[in-house]
């Protein structure tokens, strides 16, 4: 009686599981129809906006002309000073990097030459200024403008373009 067939509760033969039913084909196509989506939103919406896209000629002449306006940067290094005190009870310290941006690879090494002057000019127009007057944004410009001045009559008329400070801190 081992040779008798097994009847199925609804009385048919044994059926196959359809297409649907079958968990290994149903989760690859998920697997694969995420792939795709992925692979196309990374493509049509995500490199644009990273600037990742294929550059014709056109936007590459663009970029080089950018470079080339951006001059040379030099940095004078950290710069630590004591601040000038109103009130004489509270001893207030500056810290500071500068750096300067210059035309060109010829200008930075002229002032790098004359680093020892750019930063000593940088120390004393810092020393002169209070913690009050650079925490103020106009303070901070008005700052910027003196040391423009200053720096540019120590180096080649011309050559200086911009002041950067960076790791401010008072203390």
């Amino acid at each position: 009686m081992a040779d008798e067939k097994k009847e199925q509760p609804d009385g048919g033969a044994e059926k196959k599981p359809g297409l649907l039913e079958n968990k290994v084909i149903v989760l690859g196509a998920v697997v694969a129809l995420q792939l795709v989506l992925a692979v196309g939103l990374t493509t049509v919406v995500i490199m644009p906006k990273l600037g990742a896209s294929q550059a014709g000629a056109g936007e590459v002449q663009i970029m080089d002309a950018e470079a080339e306006e951006m001059g040379v940067l030099l940095s004078l290094g950290e710069i630590i000073v004591t601040l000038q005190d109103e009130s004489g009870r509270d001893t207030r310290y500056l810290r500071i990097n500068v750096d300067l941006e210059l035309v060109d690879q010829a200008a930075a090494d002229v002032a790098t030459t004359r680093l020892p002057i750019l930063r000593d000019m940088v120390i004393v127009t810092l020393s002169d200024r209070t913690a009050a007057d650079l925490n103020r944004p106009e303070g901070m410009k008005g700052l910027r403008d003196e040391l423009m001045r200053r720096l540019d009559e120590r180096l080649p008329t011309g050559v200086l373009r911009h002041i950067y400070f960076s790791d401010l801190v008072i203390q």
